[in-house]
């Protein structure tokens, strides 16, 4: 596992729970493509691309939903070939409802030259998994 990797990620998770989406970007490759809800249907999954696409989906999916949220990178798994599956645990409290959210999604990271290139979010670990090429 390269600790390297996985030190960028935890880092990166870290700028963007503080709030600091360009220090995030920082670990990000140019062309990185993020995928929040690869659980979905095939093709119903939006896909944001580059890191003006990472700057909007900080902003849609960090900072208009939610009052405060923190994100916590768990257990990583080396795949092979510098990529890793996180657990990531989310907790905060919804702007407009109030809710408070506690749970755990599932990352597959993908590095390319020690940049972040590739991340799809699963809702269930199996599912990760099974995307990452391994099974639980």
């Amino acid at each position: 596992m390269s600790q390297e990797n996985v030190q960028r990620a935890y880092q990166a998770v870290e700028a963007i729970s503080r709030g600091d989406i360009e220090a995030a970007l920082e670990f990000a490759d140019p062309e990185i493509e993020w995928i929040p809800n690869a659980s979905f249907p095939v093709g119903a999954a939006e896909r944001y691309h580059g890191h003006d696409g990472i700057r909007r989906w900080y902003q849609e999916w960090f900072v208009e939903p939610w009052e405060h949220v923190k994100v916590e990178l768990e257990d990583p798994i080396d795949v092979g070939n510098d990529r890793y599956v996180f657990t990531a645990h989310v907790q905060g409290r919804g702007k407009a409802s109030g809710i408070e959210v506690d749970m755990r999604i599932f990352d597959v990271w993908s590095f390319r030259d020690g940049k972040l290139a590739h991340r799809a979010s699963y809702m269930d670990k199996a599912e990760a998994l099974e995307a990452a090429g391994l099974s639980e």
